[in-house]
This record gives C-alpha cells, sequence and structure tokens, in this order.
C-alpha cells in the first residue's frame, strides 16, 4: 500500500542514498519526528487514546501555561483533539463578543484576547501538523492528513467567524454616527497580525478583500512560475578543461561521467561557478544558463499581473502605494524617503567602491591581458574578480572549521548570554522515542541568568519544514523562528540533509542567520505574545545588531574548531571568513531593494507591458551595481524575487542594519547597557532608541531618536562598520 501511495518520492530517495527500498522508508526529509518502522503509529495511537479517556486536551494545555518539560509530539497528533481544541476556542470567543455587545468600543480588549488566543491555536497546530507527522507509512501519512483537514476546518471557522462578527459592530457604529475601523485602530487594538484578505473583511472592505484573495491567486502563481523558471534549465555539463579553477575536492560534488560533471542550477552551484571558475566562457555559459529562464514573457505576464492588483488594493485602502501600506506603522515615511536613504548609502559607498573597482581592474588585466581589459567590467567578470579579492576560496575551505551541529549550539548558548538569559541543551535522553524529536533536533531550556526563572524552550530543527499558518495559505519559507506556543520556539534552518564525507558544515552567512533568528526565539520568550504585536522593525532590528556582532572576526575566531583535527580557528583565518557584511554585499543588497522600490515608483501599471516590468527591476538593479549589467541579467533569481512573492523586507531590513551597526560602534559600557535593556523591552526607551556615539566619552546630548539616525549619520555608521578582507593571504593548502 505504501509503495502505491508513494511512487514518486521512493524512487529519488532510492537513487539518492543508493541503499534498499527498506532502508529508503526509514528517511524522512521534511520532518522532526523520529520515525521507525510500525513503532510512531502505535505509540501515537496509545497516547491520543490515553489523552481522550482521561480527557486532557494537549492543545488547550500548552496554550494556557509554558510547561517546565519540552513538547512531547506526540501529543499533538489525534485530529478529534485538534477539533475540540478549535471548538473550546470559538466558543470562547463567542461568549466574550456577546458579553461586549453594547461595549462602545469597536474593538474591546476581551474580545482581541480572545481573538488572539484563537489565532495561536491556529499557529500551534499548523506547526504541530508539518512537525508531528511522519511521511514514511501509510498510518500516519492518513493521520497527518486527517489532522490537516482538521486544522484547514478551524481557519476556514476563524477566518468566518472575525468578520461576521466585526460586520455587525460596524453596522452598529455607523447607525450611531461614530467613526469607522481604521488600520491604526487595528494596530494600537494589540490584535494578532492578520494576511491582508482578513485585514479587509475585518476593516468592513468587501472590494479590497475580493483584490486580496486575487491577489494571493496571483503570488502564488508567481511563485510557482518562477520555481519553474529556477529548475527548469537542465544541468550543463562541463570538462575539467572548461573548470579550471575548481579543486578536486570541489568537483567531487558534482556528478561526473568520462570526464565531464554536471552542474545543477543552484544557489551553493552558482557560487562555486561564478566565483573559482577562471574560465571566463565557463562563468558566461552558467551565468546564461541562469538567469535567461527569469526573462520570459510567462515570468513577466506574472509579475505583471501581481504588480497591478497589489496597485489597485493600496489605493482601495487609501494608500498611494503598495509599499505605503507594507511601511504603515514603521519609521518608512513612503517610497520616497527610502529612495532617498538608499542613495544616501549609495553615495557614502563610493570611497570604498572606487578603491575595490581600482583593485579590480588590476587583477582583471594581470589576468587576461590589458588589451582585452579595456571593455567596461560587467557582472560575470565582476564577480569572478571580486571572490578573489575577498578570497572566497579561502572562506569556502574555512566552512570544514564550522561543522554544523556543535557551532550552532555554541552560536545558541552565546546569543543567549549576550542578552541575559542561559541557554542549556537537554540531553538525548531527556528527548528521545517517547518524546518523538529525531536526533538532530536540537532541544534548549532556557531560564534567566539572575532570577533562575524558567522562560521555555528553543527547538533548533536544522531540516526543511513548510507550514502553512493561519494569517496566510501561502507556506512560509524559512529560515525563520516561529513562537508555536507560550514559552515554545521552533527555529527552522532550512538546511539540506548531510551529503558525503564530513556532513553539514556552515559558513559565515548560516552562522549569522542562526544568531538572528535565536535572537528572535529569545526576544519571543522574554515577551510571550509580543510577536503579534509589535512592529516588524522593532523586533528586527535586535536580531540583526546580534547577526552583525556573530560575523564579526573575533566572534567567528571564538566559534571556530576544524571538524576532523579540532585544532581551531586563528584570528587572520577569521578576518577571511569575516567578510559577508562588506561595501561588496551592501551594493548587492541595494540593488536588490532597488528593484522592489522601482515597482512602486510606477503610478500606473494599467498601461505598462510584461516586457516594462522585467525592464524596470532590471534598470533599478543596475541603479546600484557597480558592473555593467549583462543582457541576460535578471534580479529574480534571488533576493528581489523572494521579496516581491512574499514581502518588501529588503527595505526594511536595510533601516534595521543601519541600526544596527550604529548600536555595534559602541564604546561606552553604560551605552551598551541601554541599547540592551531596549533591546529586551523591544520599546523605545525615553528620548528614542539608544544609538550611542562612536567614542569613549559619555553622550553630552540627548540620545537621538531612530528617525533622526536614518536621517543624518547612520549611513556613514553603517559603511564605517563593515570589516575588509585582509590583502594577505591567511592559508596556505587545506
Amino acid at each position: 500500500v505504501w509503495l502505491c501511495s508513494h511512487p514518486r518520492p521512493l524512487a529519488p530517495r532510492c537513487a539518492m542514498l543508493r541503499v534498499s527500498r527498506r532502508a529508503a522508508m526509514w528517511y524522512d526529509p521534511g520532518n522532526a519526528m523520529m520515525l521507525f518502522p510500525g513503532g510512531n503509529p502505535v505509540l501515537n495511537t496509545w497516547t491520543n487514546v490515553k489523552n481522550r479517556f482521561s480527557r486532557r486536551n494537549p492543545f488547550v494545555e500548552r496554550l494556557e501555561t509554558i510547561g517546565d518539560v519540552p513538547l512531547n509530539l506526540r501529543d499533538y497528533t489525534s485530529p478529534r483533539l485538534a477539533r475540540k481544541a478549535s471548538k473550546f476556542y470559538r466558543d470562547r470567543f463567542r461568549e466574550v463578543a456577546a458579553a461586549h455587545q453594547e461595549s462602545d468600543e469597536l474593538l474591546p480588549k476581551p474580545v482581541v484576547e480572545a481573538v488572539n488566543a484563537w489565532a495561536a491555536l491556529m499557529e500551534f497546530q499548523a506547526a504541530m501538523t508539518n512537525v508531528a507527522h511522519g511521511r514514511c507509512w501509510t498510518w500516519q501519512t492518513i493521520g497527518r492528513r486527517r489532522m490537516t483537514m482538521a486544522v484547514l476546518k478551524g481557519q476556514r471557522e476563524f477566518r468566518a467567524a472575525l468578520p461576521e462578527y466585526m460586520a455587525t459592530r460596524l453596522a452598529k457604529s455607523a447607525g450611531s454616527g461614530r467613526p469607522g475601523l481604521t488600520l491604526e485602530d487595528i494596530t494600537r487594538s494589540g490584535m494578532a497580525k492578520m494576511d491582508l484578505e482578513l485585514l479587509c473583511a475585518v476593516l468592513g472592505k468587501p472590494q479590497a478583500a475580493k483584490l486580496a484573495e486575487e491577489l494571493l491567486e496571483a503570488v502564488n502563481q508567481l511563485q510557482v512560475v518562477l520555481a519553474k523558471a529556477g529548475v527548469k534549465p537542465e544541468p550543463l555539463w562541463f570538462s575539467d578543461a572548461e573548470l579550471v579553477g575548481l579543486t578536486p575536492e570541489v568537483k567531487t560534488h558534482f556528478k561526473s561521467k568520462k570526464g565531464q560533471y554536471k552542474i545543477p542550477m543552484g544557489r551553493g552551484e552558482a557560487e562555486l561557478m561564478l566565483s573559482l571558475c577562471q574560465s571566463r566562457e565557463t562563468r558566461e555559459r552558467y551565468f546564461k544558463g541562469l538567469h535567461e529562464p527569469f526573462n520570459t514573457a510567462e515570468v513577466g505576464e506574472s509579475l505583471l499581473r501581481v504588480l497591478r492588483l497589489r496597485q489597485k488594493l493600496a489605493r482601495e485602502l487609501g494608500f498611494e502605494s503598495f509599499l505605503a501600506l507594507k511601511f504603515a506603522g514603521t519609521s518608512i515615511a513612503g517610497v520616497a524617503e527610502a529612495r532617498s536613504v538608499m542613495d544616501s548609502v549609495w553615495k557614502h559607498l563610493q570611497a570604498k567602491l572606487k578603491l575595490g573597482m581600482t583593485q579590480l581592474e588590476s587583477l582583471r588585466r594581470r589576468h587576461i591581458g590589458a588589451q582585452q581589459a579595456k571593455s567596461q567590467m560587467d557582472q560575470v567578470d565582476g564577480k569572478f574578480y571580486e571572490a578573489q579579492l575577498r578570497q572566497v576560496a579561502v572562506n569556502v575551505a574555512l566552512a570544514e572549521y564550522f561543522p554544523a551541529e556543535p557551532t550552532s549550539q555554541k552560536v545558541v548558548v552565546q546569543v543567549a548570554a549576550l542578552f541575559g538569559v542561559q541557554a542549556e541543551r537537554l540531553e538525548e535522553e531527556e528527548r528521545k522515542v517517547m518524546g518523538g524529536w529525531t536526533s538532530d533536533v536540537q532541544v534548549f531550556r532556557v531560564q534567566d541568568i539572575d532570577t533562575q526563572k524558567h522562560l521555555g524552550f528553543i527547538y533548533v530543527v536544522p531540516h526543511e519544514v513548510t507550514y502553512r499558518s493561519f494569517a496566510g495559505k501561502s507556506p512560509q519559507t524559512p529560515p525563520s523562528a516561529q513562537e508555536i506556543a507560550p514559552g515554545h520556539v521552533l527555529i527552522s534552518l532550512q538546511q539540506g540533509r548531510p551529503g558525503r564525507g564530513l556532513g553539514n558544515l556552515l559558513n559565515p552567512d548560516l552562522i549569522g542567520v542562526i544568531a538572528h533568528e535565536t535572537a528572535h526565539a529569545i526576544h519571543f520568550l522574554v515577551n510571550p505574545g509580543i510577536v503579534h504585536q509589535a512592529p516588524d522593525e522593532l523586533m528586527e532590528t535586535p536580531s540583526v545588531f546580534t547577526e552583525l556582532l556573530f560575523l564579526r572576526s573575533s566572534t567567528l575566531a571564538s566559534l571556530g574548531q576544524h571538524v576532523q583535527s579540532k585544532l581551531p580557528l586563528g584570528e587572520e583565518a577569521a578576518a577571511a571568513a569575516a567578510i559577508s557584511r562588506d561595501e561588496w554585499w551592501l551594493a548587492n543588497w541595494l540593488g536588490n531593494s532597488s528593484a522592489v522600490l522601482a515597482v512602486d515608483e510606477v503610478k500606473d501599471w494599467e498601461t505598462k507591458t510584461a516586457a516594462d516590468a522585467l525592464a524596470t527591476i532590471n534598470h533599478a538593479f543596475g541603479r546600484y551595481s557597480p558592473y555593467a549589467t549583462h543582457p541576460s541579467f535578471s534580479p529574480l533569481v534571488w533576493a528581489a524575487g523572494e521579496s516581491l512573492t512574499q514581502a518588501p523586507d529588503q527595505i526594511l531590513y536595510l533601516y534595521c542594519y543601519i541600526r544596527g551597526a550604529a548600536a555595534l560602534k559602541c564604546k561606552s559600557k553604560q551605552s551598551g547597557k541601554q541599547f540592551r535593556k531596549a533591546v529586551m523591552e523591544l520599546k523605545d526607551p525615553p528620548g528614542g532608541l539608544w544609538l550611542p556615539p562612536m567614542t569613549n566619552k559619555p553622550a553630552t546630548t540627548p540620545a537621538p531618536s531612530v528617525e533622526a539616525a536614518l536621517k543624518s549619520a547612520s549611513p556613514a555608521v553603517l559603511v564605517a562598520e563593515l570589516p575588509r578582507a585582509p590583502q594577505k593571504k591567511v592559508m596556505r593548502g587545506r
């Protein structure tokens, strides 16, 4: 039965693992729950029966209390208990709504609390559906589908009940002559964040809700088209002579046949090919194969439909542009101000980029000759010589100093200590078999250092886990940190499964990601429920600060230890690894942010064509690029495509990086304490979020506000903080 119901996943797993069918049945790439033949269904069934006859509902218990033991995944595999929990919170919402029917407030506080509790259940159940159900056995597959149906039914009830309640309240308010509900009212009420479709329905705007539904469908279609463009190109075959510059160790990662190497079209492969391969013809052939599928008419039409619907929806809600709608409640005043800040950062980058381009041209002349180097450097050459200047080959070798499991454990512990809490990893016997967690999931108990108060647990899941959130029908794209219940935070790193040899290794970028998401997890545990209320901008700044701190050479040196020899990573080698946030990275970030911003600078997309949409984002990326744009280039391949299909986070993160870099320049101990206090409380202290001076002397003037810092010296502070790559060779051989 299992073979008939799972013919597709079985074949590639057997081919990839080269093991028997029986062993392939044990393998499940997208789950955090322990799998073993026959055992899980029996244990799950026994747990569900025991909970049912004891009249215990683990879903309700977990949302009402933090709990002093880790989650037992087997408690959350019962569709019947999931439906009963949904009914419990639905009935509570109806009772509270009826009790406050005569209230003068449109959003009474008890009603908002009931809504948030019901929404938290939806999030928790969605997370448990994806984490706590295996896909390798028929019983578990049936259980997963039944659980999914129960969760979706609860989500439909929630999405119907809330607009129905608000429609009654708004009709009563209009009859008494009071003003209606606004977006600011919902934000101030503390109601859990909602997707645009539900938000428009709550605001009493049916036309906008219909547009939001169409937009969601269009975005999903664009995601599918971009995904097809990413996998459509056939892998390219190259000979040894064409792959000059790639070491034998690197080539072993690619499939070979009679001296030919099969290079897939992926992010990791693109980094290696465009950074290490010394043949211009090979790099250009790979670059075209990677980018050309994103410049087709199908991609342009899907993108144009999304942009038109976004513009219509924003104007229906009274905003000039879609970004103005998304920036509501942040310090970004609008599209014009965001462009002004980006221009300011680009201006401050020029001195460093000019010096860097001089060095790149010198490398290029020595490599291909002065005569051929007369033409302007394009992206194919620019990325290659930039990698030589930044010593990317050294950085690739340094990955062996960051084995995934021990390094991620060190990062979690150190980030916790940075914010005054203690993270202790639980031993395997405390969380295996009966708890259901796989051995590669790291579980940490978190408590306050001073008071020893128990705060909760962090679950670090290294492999792919997708979510279906009540606040959005499209899946989340990790890495992400998600507060699944009070005192329980799930960090999904979305790494691939370990390959042959050394297992999973981390590069500095991934270390920064782990630090970033762990800081989110600490915030969620210190301030339960704050994720549903605090603005994204205020939530991201402390995490970005932590990310920048862990990308410093001194921090990387303390983390690095060779996976085999156990030798520590030296200071000079760590300096080579700490270049992932230099001026080249920032220029690329500005280019992707510019592409996202440019689509909202167009006043009327109804009169534009699909070719105009593609040309707009391509031209906008080139505005902040030090290289000539290659004819086949498309920014949709990487970050710009992700931002256009999900959220315009690129621009918001740029503001957060400005704040984080300014805080990183802190020299005064007292200033550091004030900044940490502001971070932990997740709110501006009196006088504004503390951006300390860049001297050891105490500040003689009041601390500037966030807005003042963004408009004045922050871009200069950001550029001044960026580390420089060492100009000498820091490693020999391996």
